[in-house]
């Protein structure tokens, strides 16, 4: 595979490449997947700065903006593990339409940055809005890469749905650890 040079990832043709070319097999899965859970977390300690920093200038209340707050932590991940497939239908399987009918193509990629935006928006608040939409992104074009190009659409879902599992369980402890029992 080339190297990525910075002018492909501005007019977007790394991106696009990288689309172009589904995965075949578990293992090219599994290597996209692994991609988009390093950029989330490389992304992970900007999202923990800005959210205590807005904490703690009381601009961002998690209390306040998040009923799972209130939840003990086994209760919320119980929720978080039941809502991650209904969430997945939601916000991914959607994307077949535009594919089916365009191909990897505009209309797609407006698909799938409208239902990144929804995405983040249906986790509360501006400053999840903006993180939880950034992943929702990344799981739109894992969708897409892990079969929705190549009408794999149990495959691309089960992929995304894995990875949503993973993410939220990595990512939610450290949550419950900084925002509900610091709070105590």
């Amino acid at each position: 595979m080339r190297a990525t040079n910075w002018d492909d990832l501005i007019h977007g043709k790394s991106l696009r490449r990288w689309l172009a070319t589904p995965a075949q097999d578990i293992h090219d899965i599994v290597r996209a997947a692994s991609r988009i859970l390093a950029v989330q977390l490389c992304l992970l300690p900007s999202q923990l700065i800005v959210g205590r920093l807005l904490y703690s200038l009381n601009l961002y209340k998690p209390v306040h903006l998040h009923p799972l707050l209130e939840y003990t932590f086994p209760e919320v991940m119980l929720i978080v593990v039941s809502m991650i497939p209904l969430e997945e239908l939601i916000f991914r399987v959607p994307l077949i339409l535009p594919v089916r009918r365009y191909g990897l193509h505009w209309q797609t990629a407006v698909s799938v940055v409208l239902l990144a935006v929804l995405f983040g928006w249906a986790h509360g608040s501006l400053y999840n809005a903006l993180f939880q939409g950034v992943f929702g992104l990344l799981l739109g074009l894992l969708f897409l890469k892990a079969g929705g190009l190549t009408g794999q659409y149990v495959q691309a879902y089960f992929t995304t749905l894995g990875l949503h599992y993973l993410w939220d369980f990595i990512s939610i402890p450290i949550g419950y650890y900084l925002f509900w029992l610091r709070r105590r």
